[in-house]
């Protein structure tokens, strides 16, 4: 049984590390004044509130986006 248990707390622990990890990500992103993405698997993971505001799309919207452009001018693509 102490195998098992210290396997189980390993298991907790590193998932509980990645939560934070994930939450510090979030809270970073939404201090940063430009439009930002986390893209995985060409899917929108995450994206910041300024991104929601620059493309007029909800949070959802676009987390349902397999990718997205935005023309920033005629000639300038960015792709995110």
């Amino acid at each position: 049984m102490p195998g098992i248990i210290s396997d189980l707390t390993k298991k907790r622990e590193k998932e509980e590390y990645i939560i934070r990890k994930e939450n510090l990500l979030e809270i970073m992103t939404e201090n940063f004044k430009q439009g930002i993405t986390v893209i995985v698997d060409n899917k929108i993971e995450l994206v910041n509130f300024k991104l929601v505001e620059i493309t007029g799309y909800s949070r959802s919207e676009l987390n349902q986006i397999e990718s997205l452009f935005i023309f920033a001018a005629e000639q300038e693509k960015i792709k995110l």
